[in-house]
């Protein structure tokens, strides 16, 4: 449950708080969006088109974020 909890936290909170955090730090907010946006849709089209390798490969190599988030 603890990944739900993290991924609703901007939704949970003030948008107060995130409008100016977000305005401030527009261009790396966009490029990570974008890219979060572009895996998403390469692990969708795996999904849909039945394509078990490319859905464990792109697991996988999302699995290395925790070599590098501790």
């Amino acid at each position: 449950m603890r990944g739900i909890s993290s991924t609703v936290r901007l939704a949970k909170s003030s948008p107060d708080m995130w409008t100016p955090v977000l305005a401030m730090n527009r261009d790396n907010v966009l490029e990570v969006m974008d890219t979060y946006m572009s895996k998403m849709r390469m692990f969708r089209d795996a999904v849909a088109s039945g394509d078990s390798d490319a859905v464990h490969d792109l697991i996988a190599r999302a699995n290395m974020i925790r070599r590098i988030i501790k």
